[in-house]
């Protein structure tokens, strides 16, 4: 599934007349260990029979790096001058669910979404204005907390029929959905970018992809060749410097 939502994503590049991205193991690698770690998180407050799930995705890493190109530098992957990520939320399945006259359940589950919308709106509002690194962890980690004490209010609802969505539904849905997302459209169709993996994690009944992409970097990243150019002192990236025609951290 990975590589068809991948395959559905150069589809498009080709479309809009960019070039088709490289498939990346490494990145892909990188890729599924964040949404594997997003899944764990959301472990806590998703539960499949329940009134409502607090869902929460974001690119903000509390494991292996806070910003994807930080993940990718602690898997020792450096040859890239750029780099993006997009990641998806997708219902793996559509549930019935039968309610007693006058069950008062009936409400909290018909009212999650915008209970859920709200939350991630809020959320999204804090973290853009937070100013520092450390702002955003804190307001992360209230977030989470926020939604694990949520869902430990929420009560088990009777349901009496579960329908799986194929793969080619969940293909598409996420490819769809990430078009018709500016953000998440702005970076498929990048064509600085020449390089992708992509990842895949599973949880209570939903499916979490993200997708990495770089710009391959042919010198000045770290433990790389210098760059040369007629006029210029060989140099490396921001932050490393050129040593024995190498580029190594100040």
């Amino acid at each position: 599934m990975e590589k068809e939502i991948f395959d559905g994503i150069n589809v498009e590049r080709i479309k809009n007349g960019a070039t088709a991205l490289i498939w990346n193991d490494e990145l892909a690698a990188v890729a599924r260990e964040h949404s594997k770690n997003l899944a764990k998180e959301n472990e806590q407050y998703t539960g499949i029979g329940y009134s409502c799930d607090y869902l929460l995705i974001h690119h903000e890493g509390t494991s292996f790096g806070f910003y994807n190109s930080e993940r990718l530098n602690n898997r020792g992957i450096y040859y890239f001058s750029k780099s993006g990520e997009n990641i998806a939320l997708i219902p793996e399945a559509r549930y019935k669910v039968s309610f007693s006259a006058n069950d008062s359940i009936k409400n909290e589950v018909e009212n999650c979404g915008s209970v859920v919308s709200k939350l991630d709106a809020s959320f999204k509002k804090s973290i853009e204005e937070a100013r520092t690194d450390e702002e955003k962890l804190v307001i992360l980690q209230t977030e989470i907390k926020k939604r694990i004490d949520y869902f430990k209010q929420t009560k088990l609802i009777n349901i009496i029929d579960v329908s799986w969505f194929s793969t080619d539904s969940l293909v598409s849905g996420t490819v769809n959905g990430w078009m018709n997302s500016e953000g998440h459209r702005r970076n498929i169709l990048d064509n600085d970018f020449t390089e992708s993996g992509l990842g895949i994690a599973n949880i209570n009944g939903y499916m979490i992809a993200t997708q990495v992409f770089i710009k391959r970097a042919g010198c000045g990243f770290e433990n790389g060749a210098c760059c040369e150019k007629i006029g210029y002192y060989p140099y490396c990236f921001d932050s490393l410097v050129c040593k024995q025609n190498i580029c190594v951290n100040k």
